[in-house]
């Protein structure tokens, strides 16, 4: 009998019956995942070995503007324990707001530091130049890499705006040389190939914009299911470690995937590793806290999530591409099968209302049964707002225990306080439901993607051409009169083909998308590209302006010199 009656309410439900399977599936999924975290501490069970020198650790830090805030994060970087460690902050150009800043904190971090503090450390800022062949990020690391000591072990690329523990970098280090004989054997390869941690991030309690701050949590928190392993899928691009003599051979061609058109650097070694049966271990201990404090207007906040989907549509093998848009195809149709059954439960009831009303009122009045029909329905309802309520719980919790475990890091029993609105969790829920399908489709059939001021062109998984504004480059001082630039055409007569225009003696693609923004300026892909590697043939050799500030000396030295090539030659 009530095999039955399981029956008639998926034939009669199904709807109801889909989107209470996919509530409660995924949310218990991610409260398991994240339960193991309870209790987690940012000390080893082991003692650290004194003899051991550790090995160098290069941080390369691609910074792009400025806010106050970001000196807060760069104190607690270089406050870090690791004994043996360079930051390597680089900016795009001399004029980025940044650079000035990075400038005064360089100076202001060895005019306060101790003459006990036995740390080696180095800083130093670099100005990579703008880059017309690839993310601006990825030009950044890569320029960075190249700045770096010739004796460092590990690079470390790391945003500028997290806070990091004291032990951040010693955690990551030991996660990579996890399982090896003798970690100071140069020879012996890791069986960790990358390291990685993640951001979890929440609206603190005078957050104004509940809506779009609960939009952003819900999107990392979804994001965190890929590292609930040990051993997970993808590195992000916000922290991750690799080994430097990687880097600097350029094996499986990771250089060449950055440098030759890279949109998205986590994107390009998650891929790698998984062609190449590499592991990624991501330590629960290395967890970040991002304080939502100024949400973005709604727009800017759906180009911050739109840009990160466009990452499944850059690929540079058939594996890649196979991977990726098997990603694209999940966000696509997996959110709309608990967004549209949901829906379709909601207005089959409102529908109803007006009869359950008379149906109660009948009942009431003269003890007349209600109707089976209704029963279910409200069953299913009643069913349904269950799990509605259930992945509140869970995500407030997991939100809860992941605060605590950041805050057990920096030694503090609880985590600080932060805002949490049901209403606007399930606002921001359905939002997400509705935008990333959509972000998803956009991915695969929008070619270009704005990315703090700079117009990205995509084909064939890469970036094929970089445009920015001439007031962006004059404001950058790189804007020269004998500078090769190629204004995008503005025209074309049916924007739903690729129509070519001749300028200056080259064949351009205009796409539909660009004729809006007007007086985007290109340089020639090829020739900007042979310009990154006539001097070497993996990565080039530009100038790069290095400011170095040495302890032993007085203020600032600077110095113009040719970047060392990643091989040593």
């Amino acid at each position: 009998m009530f095999s039955l009656v399981f029956l008639l309410l998926i034939v009669f439900n199904a709807e109801a019956f889909v989107t209470i399977v996919a509530f409660t599936s995924f949310w218990a999924i991610l409260a398991i995942s994240r339960y193991k975290l309870r209790g987690v501490t940012n000390n080893y069970p082991e003692a650290v070995n004194a003899e051991r020198t550790m090995p160098l650790v290069s941080v390369v830090m691609p910074i792009k503007g400025f806010n106050p805030e970001k000196l807060n994060f760069w104190r607690a970087q270089t406050s870090t324990s690791y004994q043996n460690v360079e930051f390597v902050f680089v900016t795009e150009s001399k004029n980025d707001p940044a650079t000035e800043h990075i400038e005064d904190f360089l100076r202001e971090f060895y005019a306060n530091r101790s003459p006990s503090d036995s740390r080696h450390i180095e800083c130093k800022q670099v100005i990579s130049g703008l880059s017309w062949h690839n993310a601006q990020k990825i030009h950044n690391m890569i320029a960075g890499t190249q700045a770096s000591n010739l004796d460092s072990r590990y690079t470390l690329f790391l945003d500028d705006d997290l806070g990091t523990n004291p032990n951040t970098i010693e955690i990551l280090v030991r996660a990579i040389e996890e399982g090896m004989a003798n970690p100071d054997d140069e020879d012996e390869k890791p069986k960790n190939w990358i390291s990685t941690g993640y951001i979890v991030e929440v609206p603190p309690p005078e957050t104004k914009s509940t809506l779009m701050s609960h939009f952003l949590s819900l999107y990392r928190i979804i994001n965190l299911s890929s590292f609930a392993n040990k051993y997970c899928p993808f590195a992000w691009g916000g922290c991750f470690m690799i080994r430097t003599a990687d880097l600097r051979a350029n094996r499986h061609g990771i250089l060449d995937i950055w440098r030759d058109g890279g949109y998205s650097d986590d994107m390009a070694v998650s891929n790698i590793a998984h062609q190449t049966g590499k592991r990624i271990v991501a330590d629960p201990r290395v967890l970040f806290r991002g304080d939502l404090r100024v949400v973005e207007p709604v727009k800017k906040t759906f180009n911050f999530v739109q840009r990160q989907f466009v990452t499944l549509d850059t690929y540079f093998t058939r594996a890649d591409w196979l991977q990726n848009r098997l990603q694209v195809t999940l966000a696509a149709l997996a959110l709309p099968v608990i967004l549209i059954p949901t829906l379709s439960v909601i207005t089959q009831l409102a529908s109803i209302g007006p009869w359950a009303v008379w149906s109660l009122y009948q009942y009431v009045s003269d003890r007349t049964p209600p109707s089976p029909y209704l029963a279910l329905d409200a069953l299913m309802l009643t069913l349904i707002l269950i799990a509605a309520y259930l992945a509140i719980v869970v995500n407030k919790w997991t939100l809860t225990v992941l605060v605590d475990v950041v805050a057990g890091q920096q030694g503090k029993e609880r985590g600080e306080p932060f805002m949490f609105k049901k209403w606007g969790f399930v606002a921001g829920a359905i939002i997400y439901m509705v935008a990333a399908p959509t972000f998803a489709v956009s991915t695969v059939a929008k070619r270009t993607v704005d990315w703090y001021g700079v117009l990205y062109s995509k084909q064939g998984g890469r970036i094929v051409r970089c445009a920015r504004h001439p007031d962006d480059m004059r404001r950058l001082g790189e804007l020269a009169d004998d500078e090769e630039l190629h204004p995008f055409a503005q025209h074309a007569e049916d924007a739903r083909t690729e129509p070519r225009a001749e300028m200056a003696g080259r064949t351009y693609v205009v796409e539909p998308e660009t004729r809006k923004n007007r007086g985007w300026l290109s340089r020639d892909r090829e020739a900007s590209l042979a310009a990154a590697v006539k001097d070497n043939s993996e990565l080039g050799g530009q100038k790069t302006c290095v400011l170095m500030l040495n302890p032993t000396t007085d203020g600032v030295r600077a110095r113009v010199t040719e970047v060392r090539s990643l091989n040593g030659v």
